[in-house]
């Protein structure tokens, strides 16, 4: 009699811990579109990626929500548990504003630099975009290609061994329908906005919505310069001062820095060390690796 109670409590506790294995392993009910709209998270690294709207465009778009509803269905990643907006901030406020109705799409991608390639692709597809901010998102994401973990600026896909890797400013061009140079020339200008407008999101959108007219060649050429220099000439814009009298003010300063007898030198040796740097991952030797390490050393002891 105890050994067939024991019997029943060994199966007994054999099918409470199956039950609590099958509960543990029962896949997460998805949560519905209400659910999701209620937990929309923003995150700034998304909202200031695509410059704003315009104050009459913004007008525009939200006169014909109130008159025809959103239309167009806000864009969510799924992240996780987190549903975050990655398409749609603008339309997000007006009808959060007005308590209307809209509708979602999710996506799912596996990290947030594929996020923001969908967000530069999207809308560089858009009508009322900027010539300055197709340029400067080209140039980013050209930036941020190249940046990735594991990766150089070539691609690993090559469709047989005796055809060279398709570069990542190739890449990019096939993708834009544009040429290579486009996209090196894209990075330049980015790099100048930035340097111009530091953490002045505001100045920054000011100019690639054209508010503030700056001529682009102008503006690629600050890209070789101090940082110093630039930031400067982005001060004298905040406060007003146009981009031809902002050059006036500190062109001293870039005529002195222009005159220093290492400049050329130094980017003779720049030039120098990334043909090397392309050479040697074109061809994955170790004799461009062994001259390019000489340059480096030589560039180290003309900085100190």
């Amino acid at each position: 009699m105890a050994k067939q109670f024991k019997f029943d409590g060994l199966i007994k506790q054999a099918e409470q811990q199956k039950a609590a294995a099958e509960q543990k392993t029962e896949p997460e009910k998805p949560a519905n579109e209400l659910d999701i709209k209620q937990q929309i998270v923003i995150k700034d690294e998304f909202k200031f990626l695509i410059p704003p709207l315009m104050d009459d465009e913004y007008a525009k778009l939200e006169e014909s929500i109130l008159a025809e509803g959103c239309r167009d269905p806000l864009v969510v990643w799924k992240n996780g548990s987190e549903y975050v907006l990655i398409d749609g901030h603008n339309r997000y406020a007006i009808c959060s504003k007005n308590n209307l109705n809209f509708n979602i799409q999710i996506m799912e991608f596996e990290n947030s630099e594929l996020v923001m390639d969908w967000m530069v692709n999207n809308q560089l597809g858009k009508r009322n975009v900027t010539d300055e901010t197709k340029s400067y998102l080209r140039g980013m994401q050209y930036n941020r290609e190249k940046k990735k973990i594991g990766e150089n600026q070539y691609t690993l896909d090559r469709v047989g061994q005796n055809v060279p890797a398709l570069s990542t400013a190739d890449k990019l061009a096939q993708v834009h329908k544009v040429s290579e140079k486009t996209i090196k020339r894209d990075e330049k200008y980015a790099e100048a906005i930035n340097k111009l407008v530091g953490d002045d999101k505001t100045l920054k959108f000011d100019i690639l919505n054209r508010k503030l007219n700056l001529p682009k060649g102008s503006v690629m050429k600050l890209a070789d310069e101090a940082d110093e220099l630039v930031s400067q000439i982005g001060k004298f814009l905040k406060e007003g001062v146009s981009f031809n009298q902002a050059l006036q003010q500190v062109k001293p300063a870039v005529e002195k820095e222009s005159n220093n007898p290492h400049k050329e030198y130094l980017k003779d040796l720049r030039n120098k060390i990334l043909m090397c740097l392309d050479e040697a991952i074109k061809q994955n030797h170790s004799e461009p690796l062994e001259e390019l390490h000489d340059f480096l050393q030589e560039f180290s002891k003309a900085l100190d």
